[in-house]
């Protein structure tokens, strides 16, 4: 009996660990996924206000909201990320976040990583039509 309690312990403890650190992955992954997407839809908040106010379209380069978009992703503590510039009216942003593994440290994997991507596009629209 006591052998079988004991391999039923330790079976245990490993499924109750499993789930702890990947759970702990999926909360990684929940943050890398809201940086990309909080720092892609940063990148297109920057206008030319001074065009936007005389009718021009306000929009600005792709350039400038990848600048945005990098400011935006500093901002975030355990998220590192890249924001490139795809094409004239597109960045992409991609993120990755870790979690530091607590049960499956014991079998060599210390950390579980966590990678997101999303993409913003910059464009004018003037009377509901893109220009």
């Amino acid at each position: 009996m006591s052998i079988w309690t004991l391999t039923f312990a330790v079976t245990a403890i490993l499924l109750v660990g499993i789930a702890v650190d990947f759970g702990g992955r999926v909360a990684a992954q929940q943050q890398a996924a809201d940086a990309a997407r909080q720092s892609a839809r940063a990148g297109g908040q920057p206008i030319d206000r001074a065009a936007a106010m005389q009718g021009r379209g306000g929009s600005t380069t792709p350039e400038q909201a990848a600048e945005a978009a990098r400011t935006h992703l500093a901002g975030y503590e355990d998220v590192t990320g890249t924001v490139s510039v795809v094409d004239p009216t597109t960045i992409e942003v991609t993120t990755h976040a870790n979690h530091e593994t607590t049960f499956l440290r014991l079998i060599g994997i210390t950390q579980l990583t966590a990678t997101s991507s999303a993409t913003s596009r910059v464009v004018t629209v003037q009377e509901g039509t893109e220009q």
